[in-house]
């Protein structure tokens, strides 16, 4: 595979990146603040490429360790990712694509539910818990749980078909969609093929 540039992909926050060496890339954009020097390049879920990149962030660890390569695949145009799968996600306006997990796919039941004797909440799918690589469970501030308690007002509590919901690997929550609410499934670039740790 030759490498046509880099694409900077956030697996956290506060500058997490990934640097990528894609494939198929089409549309050139400028650098996020989080980036190195230079032009950067955003992997698009057109092309059907893979590509890879290495993690510089830890809002995925316990699953992807910083320095880590990863081969990202596209999914096709009718293709949903798998529960539990680490996917490459196109966020608003964000120059590079964020890395996160599928925690509940078009059609999954979610609720938050408030902790007893406690001011975090608590996240459900298909009534169970969810809870991070770890098993320590996901708890989110008034401030987190915000953002997703919209959608589920306005959703009555049931993914939309057109949607997904990602989240990191920490327990108080992430750069996910406790900052950004639920992703379309369109904006999924690929889905993460990640080697076994040592």
């Amino acid at each position: 595979m030759s490498k046509t540039g880099n694409v900077f992909l956030i697996a956290g926050v506060c500058a997490a990146v990934l640097s990528c060496s894609p494939s198929g890339v089409e549309k050139p954009t400028t650098p996020s603040r989080a980036t190195t020097k230079g032009p950067t390049q955003t992997p698009s879920n057109q092309h059907s490429a893979q590509w890879t990149a290495t993690v510089r962030g830890n809002s995925l660890e316990g699953l992807v360790p910083a320095g880590a390569e990863i081969t990202f695949t596209p999914l096709s145009d009718a293709e949903l990712p798998a529960r539990g799968e680490l996917v490459a996600l196109r966020i608003g306006g964000r120059n590079a694509p964020v890395l996160k997990v599928v925690r509940g796919l078009p059609g999954d039941r979610f609720a938050l539910r408030k902790v007893a004797d406690s001011d975090r909440w608590a996240l459900y799918v298909n009534d169970v818990e969810l809870q991070t690589s770890t098993g320590a469970p996901f708890r989110f501030n008034e401030r987190r749980m915000r953002m997703l308690q919209l959608y589920e007002k306005d959703s009555a509590g049931i993914l939309p078909k057109d949607a997904i919901l990602v989240l990191g690997n920490k327990a108080e929550g992430t750069l996910d969609a406790t900052r950004f609410g639920l992703v379309g499934t369109t904006d999924v670039l690929g889905r993460a093929q990640v080697p076994d740790r040592p």
